[in-house]
């Protein structure tokens, strides 16, 4: 398990790895600085388009995303060629879906114009198996400097965190993400 934590008293925002062993949780990786939406956090149904919060929730941790070779992954991943989409726009038929230049017309987001931030990500599973119109998209966990400030509702970390997590998830302990204020 990847659990989020938001002070909203200190503005910190730290992700621990968790296991269960043995009916007990145990932490397989200490306390990681993360940075979250520019906005916080906000409740999971309340989630908008553009509204720079993270949702808060139970998020399963299915697929990861790059433009590299990462044969050490157990997680489904999908290397990105240079053609590929996140499709951002409310009014398509591929809202908050992966896939190619050549099938979309509409406000999309090109990854490769930001390979620093999707040189590798894990898919946060909200609002994708059947994506509801301008209730969020194209939220992960991806590589970002502390320097950076905020994401746009993204959890940003360390690029050598976030492989080690990805090298470390394994589908079949069904791994999540829970992210909540500690408020």
């Amino acid at each position: 398990m990847l659990l989020v934590t938001h002070s909203q008293d200190t503005e910190e925002t730290y992700l621990e790895v968790l296991e269960l062993v043995l009916d007990e949780w145990k932490v397989v990786k200490p306390l990681i600085s993360v940075s979250i939406g520019k906005s916080g956090l906000i409740e999971a149904r309340k989630k908008r388009e553009g509204d720079g919060k993270t949702p808060i929730g139970f998020y399963p941790i299915e697929r990861a995303y790059g433009f590299e070779e990462f044969p050490n992954f157990r997680i489904n991943y999908t290397k990105l060629k240079e053609d590929d989409l996140w499709i951002d726009d409310p009014k398509s038929k591929f809202y908050n879906q992966q896939t190619s230049l050549k099938k979309s017309k509409l406000k999309k987001h090109r990854l490769s114009e930001s390979r620093n931030i999707y040189q590798l990500f894990l898919v946060i599973e909200h609002n994708t198996k059947r994506p509801i119109p301008y209730h969020g998209s194209m939220l992960f966990l991806h590589p970002w400097e502390a320097t950076n400030g905020p994401t746009s509702g993204c959890i940003g970390l360390e690029f050598q965190e976030l492989k080690e997590i990805a090298e470390w998830l394994d589908p079949k302990q069904k791994p999540y993400l829970v992210i909540i204020d500690k408020e």
